[in-house]
């Protein structure tokens, strides 16, 4: 009998970001779970529940994750057969960020959902957070998470957007990310 996955990378995302953030107890369990399951790939959604030293008022109130457990769980991970995927929220779904007032002007539209692509200040963000929060992972993939711009060109990027159209628009902080 030849029994082989048919795809190289099988795995789970877990949307950490709602609700308690799990424990390194728990994601090590889960981790347990994905070996069993012959999955070799774990991605945790991140939106604002990162502990980041440069950007502190992220992640206070929610007790969030920190470098010290993603390195913890990244290390048992590999020991399990599991890459553990680094996956941040760089477009939509910034929310929890954009309502603190140090960040509230990047955001698209008033609705502060979306990070305004055309502002250098959100790119410098993103590289800034990038830089504190992928250096935890071995991992060689990241998802970016840009999901879900629901008014992504309907404010400050009009202008962009109108020149590029949405999907161009969507297309250019991809590329840049």
């Amino acid at each position: 009998i030849e029994d082989a996955p048919e795809f190289a990378l099988r795995g789970i995302m877990l949307d950490v970001s709602r609700g308690k953030v799990p424990t390194l107890a728990a994601l090590r369990e889960l981790v347990d779970v994905c070996a069993r399951l012959k999955l070799n790939a774990l991605m945790l959604y991140v939106e604002h529940v990162f502990r980041f030293r440069r950007h502190p008022e992220i992640g206070r109130g929610c007790d969030p994750l920190d470098a010290e457990t993603l390195r913890e769980l990244d290390a048992y991970a590999a020991l399990h057969g599991v890459e553990l995927v680094p996956s941040l929220q760089s477009l939509g779904h910034m929310d929890r960020i954009l309502r603190i007032p140090r960040y509230a002007h990047l955001a698209e539209t008033d609705r502060r959902w979306t990070l305004a692509p055309v502002d250098p200040g959100a790119t410098a963000l993103l590289a800034d957070l990038y830089a504190e929060y992928l250096p935890n992972f071995r991992s060689t993939r990241f998802n970016a998470n840009c999901d879900e711009p629901f008014d992504l060109g309907r404010g400050r990027s009009a202008g962009r957007s109108s020149e590029l159209g949405p999907g161009g628009l969507f297309l250019e902080h991809v590329r840049r990310v």
